[in-house]
């Protein structure tokens, strides 16, 4: 069972990769202009990783806002289309502490473009507050990018051509929140099973008296006639009574008396018991394995 469980949580795992692998990681934007700016402690950064592309390609465009600790800034929310280019993907990073103590925080765009021509990125407001409350509003310049079309001049018309299979990445991150609902109940489920697997394992209460009494027969003498009396009282109680107020051979014979039950050869190993208890000289093995031999001889007739 636990190799199978195992099994599939290596399984499970496994899949949480390759759906992890097939988003791109690198960051890294680089090949087309930089554009750069600065106002009053904030400074942005745009790198464009091509200012000429196909109508079939996809360009990357990273927005880099450096600014002081004590400044709070809140980078701009782009929507679905920037300019006339529409937002393929976002992908934001946290934010990081420079060796220059300034900090920056960075998100990477991935465009394709609408039409053929001259695309221009439109204006980007970046605002920031600095710790004494004053407002800082800085806006970024515009980017012109030429997109060159992929046809022949003459040979097919716009309308004719697929438009290109744009992935709806809300679409795709709405589907997280049910696959964790299936791995917590997956999980839950395996819990449950073992739990009730391992409740099933454990000995009754039965078992565990009965085995206690069992376990004093290659005891010491000295461990036998301390712990006879209790584990023969319950190992007899759960047969022959209801259960004892008393956990001594006393309350066992008086609960025997009640429930008008008749224990054959309780007395004879009673009284044998208190012999070697109360003995001037310290009972031997031999006879203390002999009086544990009584209480068994009683308990297994009881067991028969």
């Amino acid at each position: 069972m636990r190799s199978s469980l195992i099994g599939r949580w290596l399984l499970l795992f496994i899949g949480g990769l390759l759906v992890g692998c097939d988003r791109p990681t690198d960051d890294k934007v680089s090949g087309g202009s930089t554009h750069q700016q600065s106002k009053q402690g904030l400074e942005t950064t745009l790198c464009v990783s091509s200012d000429e592309l196909a109508s079939s390609e996809m360009i990357q465009v990273a927005l880099t806002v450096r600014h002081g600790e004590s400044m709070k800034v809140g980078l701009p929310e782009v929507g679905e289309k920037w300019g006339d280019f529409f937002i393929f993907e976002t992908r934001a990073s946290p934010p990081k502490l420079g060796v220059d103590g300034r900090v920056e925080e960075r998100c990477v765009y991935t465009l394709e473009p609408d039409l053929p021509g001259v695309g221009v990125l439109t204006s980007l407001l970046v605002k920031g507050v600095g710790s004494d409350g004053e407002e800082v509003e800085m806006t970024t310049d515009p980017i012109e990018i030429r997109v060159v079309s992929v046809l022949a001049p003459g040979e097919t018309e716009m309308r004719d051509i697929a438009p290109h299979a744009r992935v709806d990445t809300h679409e795709q991150w709405a589907r997280w929140p049910v696959a964790l609902v299936i791995a917590n109940v997956f999980f839950v489920g395996c819990l449950m099973v073992v739990r009730f697997r391992w409740r099933r394992a454990q000995p009754s209460a039965d078992d565990t008296v009965e085995q206690d009494f069992v376990n004093l027969k290659n005891a010491p003498a000295q461990e036998v006639m301390l712990r006879l009396e209790q584990a023969a009282c319950r190992a007899l109680a759960q047969r022959y009574t209801q259960g004892l107020r008393k956990v001594d051979f006393m309350g066992l014979s008086e609960r025997a008396q009640q429930d008008g039950v008749e224990i054959a050869g309780l007395a004879e190993a009673v009284a044998a018991y208190e012999r070697l208890q109360y003995s001037v000289d310290l009972p031997d093995e031999k006879q203390v394995h002999d009086l544990y031999t009584q209480f068994e001889i009683v308990w297994k007739e009881v067991e028969g």
